[in-house]
């Protein structure tokens, strides 16, 4: 009997299952059996199902009632019809309806469906369904369709793509097992594919979430790597190719194989870079570049970075006009007339991004060729918008797209619950132009000057001088980040701690002295060394108290030593501690430091002291370099954090390198040397505050001739509601590195 045999096939699935199926849909089933033990033959029973389809779509039938029973049928037809599937009944099969149900309940077979059927089903499918059931059937029963899905897509134009495909990604991709944590061992590949097909999504969230998922699948499967490049090199979509070498270039800076560095570079200069043509786009020409240089740095890496070296050939004829935008120049719809609004209205895009809020020229885009060397004309920002605006409608805009739009409100970059499909081509077509103006025009650097006052030009033109910064670091983690060398030292750090027993007054008055600081090292034989800290305790639940104590560390050459302690002692830093690295959120975490040099035209070890009294005899050099890492992209906290490492000089001599994406260094031997827990993912207990080993610092200092300082600072005062009391007090103190973990105070 049916019901017997059912019974039997749950006995297989999970409890949760059972008790859902047993208790909530058992009267579905029954009447499914029911249905399929009548005497009618096959063809009268597929009959009846397609008048009572009919009756479903005119309502007249309870829609979750017929449904249910319906996805039952096509489970059991096969029980029922000697394994003939419901599927093969080309009176039937190609009623949308009867797919949705077949894919629903295509997990609940028996007997699993012959991989040729559904290949055969898939196609037909896609023609009825489009491209949502995708996201709703296990990875495994694509494996056969994946050629065919991937052809398909590839042929359709960018508007189709995001007409057809596009929206489905939107809607159903939180939905699938692509959002699941979790990389599916035994369907990477399908998995793998799909994720890149949905960076077309124009939702940002979506894109970062199938970006770091695809980069952790390449970790573990990198014969991948040369797969996908093959298949995808040659994608219409930029948004495709961004979501893909982004991905590829985390999982190498993460791996660290040479030889696969190399292989990967030689794909990427023979599909992009040989005809000194690349993709038109600055987003997919930073991550290309980024892994040939990359890999140029890397022993034993190849050299491709010098040959693909931009400008580039200009691959089409851009119009510098500037044109006439009406409200209608996308379209009549109301999406249509959002991206108007967007690209020329009172909008975040056209104020902040294209600079019209401030700017009437832009700041980096000149109008002088790459061969002169004059004061440079400034592109309009007039002419930069429409640039723009027939970019995108050249990509394929059109009110189909827009009418997508109607009524989805994305009002912010990254947070949204819904994301217009025109946000997606107002983006791409900036990147597209930019790429163009790169190609053509002299690239200005937008925050310094030349020593005659006029704009200093960037040579070469790398991408990432882009006018919109690019944040997304594909390799943050939400994993524990851990390592057996700090389980000696967790829960050891001092306590930094206010006595809230004390009056306000007394506590105020109470002087901080070299008693309180004593946060230099954690562990035995002073084993890890403080380099750089803050801890800061502000009021609570009616508290006035605010405490302030920070540990700021930098070099001076032995050579100066002398003049240097005698000219520290007399300064006074009032509360403020010594110049800090400034943030760079222009490099991610394992960009650094080998990135600093082709971002950062500033960037120099040795700085003046512009703190005190300004006559500092010498120059110093901090021992830390801050990076702050992307605090957006929709993901709350869990990404979010400061990163803090070695100086560059400490990272290079020292020979410091990462493991994986963590602010943990580790040098010969492979032993940790330095680390800064900066997000919740740490080991609790972890001490706060960058740290070195202490060998791997004493040798730098050998190495080198250097001093290492400690510049502490220190501060209390009281806050009423909102308000600081003017009564504050505040210290300074300065002590110098002594060998063996020995403090020396300088300055009491």
């Amino acid at each position: 009997m049916l019901l017997a045999d059912w019974n039997y096939q749950t006995n297989s699935i999970d409890e949760k299952a059972v008790v859902k199926f047993e208790y909530e849909q058992m009267e579905d089933v029954v009447r499914a059996i029911a249905f399929l033990n009548t005497k009618s033959d096959e063809q009268s029973k597929i009959t009846q199902l397609k008048e009572w389809i009919q009756s479903y779509d005119r309502g007249t039938l309870c829609k979750e009632g017929f449904y249910q029973f319906l996805t039952y049928i096509t489970i059991l037809w096969p029980e029922k019809f000697d394994k003939k599937e419901i599927i093969e009944e080309k009176r039937i099969r190609n009623n949308a309806l009867l797919q949705q149900c077949f894919i629903e309940g295509l997990e609940w077979h028996f007997h699993p469906v012959e991989q040729e059927l559904l290949n055969g089903f898939w196609q037909e499918a896609e023609s009825t369904l489009g491209y949502r059931f995708i996201f709703s059937v296990p990875l495994h029963s694509l494996n056969g369709f994946l050629t065919t899905l991937h052809r398909s897509l590839n042929a359709l134009s960018q508007a189709d793509l995001d007409f057809k495909w596009t929206p489905a990604v939107n809607e159903h991709y939180e939905e699938s097992v692509l959002y699941t944590e979790d990389v599916n061992e035994q369907d990477y590949k399908t998995e793998a594919y799909l994720l890149v097909w949905s960076c077309a999504s124009s939702h940002p969230v979506i894109r970062a979430h199938a970006k770091r998922k695809l980069c952790r699948i390449l970790c573990n499967h990198s014969r991948l790597f040369e797969v996908l490049i093959h298949d995808f090199h040659s994608a219409k979509d930029t948004y495709i190719l961004d979501g893909l070498y982004n991905a590829v270039y985390g999982a190498l800076l993460l791996l660290r194989d040479v030889d696969l560095f190399n292989t990967v570079s030689l794909l990427i200069y023979d599909y992009h870079f040989q005809r000194k043509q690349p993709v038109e786009d600055v987003r997919v020409r930073e991550w290309l570049l980024k892994i040939l240089l990359f890999t140029k740095t890397q022993k034993d890496g190849i050299d491709l970075f010098s040959k693909a070296l931009p400008p580039y050939k200009p691959q089409e004829e851009i119009d510098l006009e500037t044109i006439e935008i009406g409200e209608d120049y996308f379209g009549h719809t109301q999406g249509s007339k959002k991206l108007w609004f967007s690209l020329c209205g009172f909008s975040d895009f056209n104020r902040y991004i294209l600079g019209f809020n401030s700017n009437y020229e832009s700041r980096i885009y000149t109008l002088m060729s790459h061969d002169q060397n004059d004061r440079p004309p400034m592109l309009p920002l007039v002419q930069l918008k429409s640039m723009v605006a027939q970019k995108i409608n050249s990509m394929g805009w059109n009110d189909q797209l827009g009418e997508l739009d109607n009524g989805v409100y994305s009002t912010s970059r990254y947070d949204n619950l819904r994301e217009r499909i025109g946000k997606k081509y107002q983006w791409k077509a900036l990147f597209a132009v930019e790429a163009q103006l790169m190609d053509r025009f002299a690239v200005a650097d937008r925050w310094h000057f030349g020593v005659d006052g006029d704009k200093r030009i960037l040579r070469p033109p790398y991408p990432w001088y882009s006018s919109t910064l690019n944040d997304f670091d594909v390799t943050l983690t939400t994993g524990l980040i851990d390592d057996d060398d700090i389980v000696d030292v967790l829960d050891k750090q001092l306590p930094f701690v206010i006595n809230k027993q004390m009056t306000d007054t007394d506590w105020v008055e109470q002087p901080v002295t070299t008693a309180d600081c004593q946060h230099f090292f954690v562990g035995e034989d002073s084993k890890w060394v403080l380099l750089f800290q803050i801890f800061s305790e502000f009021p609570t639940d009616g508290e006035h108290k605010d405490a302030y104590l920070s540990y700021e560390t930098f070099f001076v050459r032995n050579q100066d030593v002398q003049k240097f302690d005698e000219w520290i002692v007399k300064q006074n830093f009032s509360g403020r501690f010594m110049p800090t690295s400034g943030q760079d959120i222009f490099i991610r975490l394992l960009e650094y430091p080998w990135m600093l040099p082709y971002v950062n035209k500033e960037y120099e070890d040795w700085e003046s002291v512009l703190d005190g009294d300004g006559k500092c005899p010498c120059l110093v050099m901090l021992t830390n370099y801050t990076q702050l890492q992307e605090e957006a992209i929709g993901f709350g906290d869990e990404y979010k954090g400061e990163n803090m490492l070695p100086c560059p000089e400490l990272m290079s001599t020292m020979q410091l390198h990462f493991k994986s994406h963590a602010c943990f260094t580790y040098g010969k031997e492979e032993r940790l040397a330095s680390f800064y827990a900066s997000t919740i993912h740490y080991r609790e207990g972890i001490p706060k505050g960058l740290h070195i080993r202490r060998t791997v610092l004493e040798e730098f200092l050998r190495t080198k001739g250097y001093t290492m300082y400690w510049t502490i600072s220190a501060e209390r005062l009281l806050i009423v509601g909102a308000t600081a009391i003017p009564k504050y007090k505040t210290y300074s103190f300065c002590a110098k590195y002594g060998e063996g973990g020995k403090v020396n105070w300088i300055k009491e």
